[in-house]
């Protein structure tokens, strides 16, 4: 019985260009391989867009030149061949028969069929893409994990990526469940798409929120999803501003001032370091302004300083500092009876008659800075020069608006002749004295 002629043994024959007596061969499915051959390195690469498998095709070493082109075709993924990529690549073989070309993946987890095709005959394998492995695409890390919630602490969440692609390919897309996310170039927002720098690390800045509370950070890379959390704890007022004062009382004289300087925290912003100063209590007020409402930037130390100046009456100033909606500790300054520095103290008349005479005297009362407070209490006191109390005092004044206190002294019926010694003083502070004669 004649024998037929497979088909592969008739491409065998046209690939070589010999002639063949059909009869001479044996149709058999274990010879196909004997035409066309196909292996692949792997059978199953990631799903990262990045990661290749090899397929090599071999036909008959002893193929004509013309006969040499090997067809490769592909569902999905890309088929490479130096220069040439895309869904149908044709490579010639070489001189040993070998066509050989790489299948990237795709990013989706998915089965890739590949036909390889020469002339009529068609070979095919499947390529699985399957979920990468997030430690061999890319790390994530939070430094420091932990910020305060005051709204402007930061952690920078660094991605760093195992393998290198294109520019599209080096794309990390962050996201946060809380805060703010940043990067150089890039509008902030809860999602922010960052580039991968040369070194395959890409890296966004997490702003705090001012609440107490965890944000579940991810990022996406190469159909990868990695998470880390960065806590926001309580912040202390104390930790973004803190108010002291120079003095911690001031006399109520209308002039004397105390510094008020205000501490904040490094990390404010340029745009959240202006300090507003508040004034509540009996009085005082800012300089220059004279309001009990004034504001100051910070410098470059993290200071805002400004100056209290005291009111004419005793009672306290209480001085608050805020920024960045942040209200400072209270500042209590207490506004105390300002005493005299100085007592000049005079006498109408230097000479005086036992019996009925009188002597009008006045104390006025001064401060290098500023008044003394009107209604201070002067002491009178009159002795003599034995330190035996002599006289009394009657219509004894307190000071006035001026600093003038007034007494009439008077002498009495004495046997004293002599010297006498008149004091004014106030308490806590200085005294003054003249002598009168008795004659």
């Amino acid at each position: 019985m004649k024998r037929l002629l497979h088909t592969g043994w008739a491409l065998l024959a046209l690939l070589t260009g010999a002639c063949h007596d059909p009869s001479a061969y044996v149709i058999s499915p274990d010879n196909a391989d004997q035409i066309l051959r196909v292996d692949v390195s792997a059978a199953s690469i990631p799903a990262d867009g990045l990661s290749r498998t090899t397929i090599k095709a071999a036909i008959a070493p002893g193929a004509a030149a013309d006969r040499r082109d090997v067809t490769f075709t592909t569902n999905t993924g890309t088929l490479v061949f130096g220069a040439r990529t895309g869904l149908t690549v044709t490579v010639t073989a070489d001189v040993a028969g070998e066509a050989v070309l790489q299948l990237q993946s795709s990013p989706r987890v998915e089965s890739a069929l590949v036909e390889v095709k020469v002339l009529t005959i068609a070979r095919t394998v499947t390529v699985e893409f399957t979920p990468p492995v997030p430690d061999s695409t890319f790390t994530l890390a939070a430094s420091p994990e932990t910020i305060r919630a005051d709204g402007f602490s930061q952690a920078t969440v660094s991605a760093q990526l195992q393998r290198l692609g294109t520019t599209e390919q080096r794309i990390v897309e962050f996201k946060t469940t809380a805060g703010t996310l940043t990067a150089p170039g890039v509008t902030a927002g809860s999602v922010i798409r960052v580039g991968a720098n040369a070194d395959g690390q890409a890296a966004a800045s997490l702003q705090a929120s001012k609440l107490a509370e965890t944000a579940h950070v991810t990022a996406t890379a190469l159909n990868v999803t990695r998470s880390v959390d960065v806590t926001f704890t309580a912040a202390n007022p104390s930790d973004i501003i803190r108010l002291a004062s120079t003095d911690s009382s001031l006399p109520a004289d209308g002039k004397s001032t105390a510094r008020m300087t205000a501490t904040i925290a490094p990390g404010l912003p340029a745009d959240k370091r202006t300090v507003t100063f508040r004034m509540t209590g009996t009085g005082g007020v800012f300089l220059p302004e004279g309001q009990q409402q004034v504001t100051r930037d910070a410098d470059a130390s993290g200071q805002a300083r400004v100056d209290v100046q005291a009111d004419s009456k005793t009672g306290f100033a209480r001085v608050v500092a805020e920024v960045d909606k942040t209200t400072s500790n209270d500042v209590l300054v207490p506004l105390v009876p300002a005493l005299p520095d100085q007592i000049f103290f005079r006498s109408d008349v230097v000479r005086l008659s036992s019996g009925n005479a009188e002597a009008t005297v006045t104390a006025e009362l001064r401060r290098n800075i500023g008044k003394v407070n009107e209604g201070t209490i002067v002491s009178f006191s009159a002795v003599t020069n034995t330190g035996t109390v002599i006289g009394a005092f009657r219509d004894v004044r307190t000071s006035d608006a001026t600093g003038s206190a007034t007494a009439r002294f008077s002498l009495g019926t004495t046997p004293y002749l002599g010297p006498i010694v008149l004091t004014a003083s106030v308490a806590g502070g200085p005294s003054a004295s003249i002598t009168l004669i008795v004659q």
